[in-house]
């Protein structure tokens, strides 16, 4: 038996001296020795196996299967990728980019020590997120405002402050399902809300809310249909009869804008998603929508209103249970700060949106021509890129891209998807479209190294 040849399990090596190995030298170093423990036992326990079935194995074969097992992990961590899929907000791939600008004045705010808590003027103690909060009243113009970890979040502790073993009426046609299969009712159950849903799937007006109002009811509840839309036979009451009835009864008016606009998207070329101002503007007692989706941000539940209500809902002892940390506030803080200069080239969801075809094209064009060597045939091509992240569900805009013409595009999507970064496409046809929209400027040498690496 050559020495390598693996037959019984004492010939299996021991773990330790597995470990010992030089070729997983530089994996322990990469991902810790306990990670790669952990890879080398299963692999171990796998070879145990096959020898039981009365297969065998060798020091090659273990080595392959352990490393195979290694390098997966740099695609399970989080990762940067190229986004070429054409959609703007890509919930898959962390919802709206953040701008590079903003971590370049971040390192100082975020490393170390930071006045998280602590007012520097006064030399005291102070409150986590103020000024960020003041921000968001200067940018919207509400009275207040205040952030937790995410809407669903914001929703339920809203919930919770006005209709703890209370009455919230919504209507039937806006209890919606959000992503990872959470659905709206279920979350405002959990906040200790009576739900009392009025009107039919497909029409829903004033006096639905009006004749569900009683002693026990405290909220009038309106959800944005953010990720589908009801077409055909349909009414909706608008937010503004909803206010007026909420101001005659004496009821809270929380609006769920869920994607949370605050530029006008139709100057996009898209249809015109209800921004904050408009809600604000309608009345609402309290306005509640992500910071990861059309604001450009990351992930946070934005909360806006009137004074006393944002008030209310911070004293709520569940406040502490999702308010944000430091990373979060500091980014809130850039992305708020660009929006009130104009600054839209720092806040990458609305320049990717609002990009001139012209130029796509330009750099489409360029890609092509870097690559005019290989054999597959590339072509520019007229594509339809979306907002995304369960922002105007049936609208799209015209965008440019790459079309990659390949017998087996299903592997090469998946080549391209090895890459470092992975350069993540779609496929349409039986043929793989990069889509130039959602591809940054800097990123287009590496698109260019990924497909000649792919393609070669």
């Amino acid at each position: 038996m050559q020495k390598s040849e693996i037959k019984t399990y004492k010939d299996i090596p021991q773990v330790e001296k597995i470990l010992a190995w030089g070729e997983l030298t530089e994996y322990v170093q990469k991902y810790s020795r306990p990670l790669v423990t952990i890879v080398v036992r299963k692999a171990v326990e796998d070879l145990r196996t096959r020898i039981k079935d009365g297969k065998t194995s060798d020091r090659a074969k273990l080595l392959k299967s352990i490393t195979r097992e290694l390098d997966k992990i740099r695609f399970e961590l989080t990762n940067k990728v190229i986004n070429a899929t054409g959609i703007v907000v890509h919930t898959n791939l962390g919802r709206a980019p953040l701008g590079e600008k903003t971590f370049e004045r971040l390192k100082d705010k975020i490393s170390g020590y930071s006045s998280l808590e602590f007012d520097v003027l006064k030399g005291e103690r102070g409150s986590r997120g103020s000024y960020l909060f003041e921000l968001l009243s200067a940018m919207t113009g509400a009275e207040a405002g205040i952030a937790v970890n995410n809407n669903a979040a914001a929703v339920m502790l809203i919930l919770n402050t006005f209709g703890l073993n209370k009455k919230c009426v919504v209507s039937r046609g806006e209890q919606v399902q959000i992503g990872g299969g959470f659905r709206m009712p279920e979350v405002a159950t959990r906040s200790g809300v009576n739900l009392i849903e009025v009107g039919t799937t497909n029409r829903t007006v004033i006096d639905d809310y009006r004749d569900a109002v009683d002693d026990e009811t405290s909220i009038l509840f309106k959800v944005h249909l953010s990720n589908f839309r009801l077409v055909g036979f349909t009414e909706e009451t608008s937010l503004k009869e909803l206010v007026a009835l909420g101001k005659e009864k004496g009821l809270t008016v929380v609006h769920d804008l869920g994607s949370g606009a605050f530029v006008d998207t139709s100057e996009f070329g898209l249809g015109r998603e209800p921004t904050i101002q408009d809600s604000l503007m309608a009345g609402a007692d309290l306005v509640c929508f992500s910071g990861d989706k059309l604001l450009g941000g990351p992930q946070a539940g934005m909360i806006l209103g009137k004074k006393e209500k944002v008030a209310a809902v911070k004293k709520n002892p569940l406040y502490r249970t999702v308010r944000l940390d430091k990373m979060v506030i500091a980014i809130l803080e850039e992305l708020i700060l660009s929006y009130m200069k104009s600054d839209y080239e720092n806040i990458p969801a609305i320049a990717l949106l609002s990009a001139d075809n012209d130029e796509l094209r330009k750099r489409a064009e360029k890609i092509r021509t870097a690559l005019k060597d290989l054999k597959n045939e590339i072509e520019v091509v007229e594509t339809e890129a979306f907002c995304g992240g369960g922002s105007l569900p049936e609208e799209s805009f015209p965008s440019v891209g790459i079309k990659v013409i390949d017998s087996k595009v299903t592997d090469l999507a998946k080549r391209l998807r090895m890459n470092n970064p992975p350069l993540i496409g779609r496929i349409k046809d039986d043929q793989l479209i990069l889509d130039i929209r959602t591809i940054f400027p800097h990123e287009d040498k590496i698109v260019i190294e990924a497909l000649q690496r792919a393609l070669e």
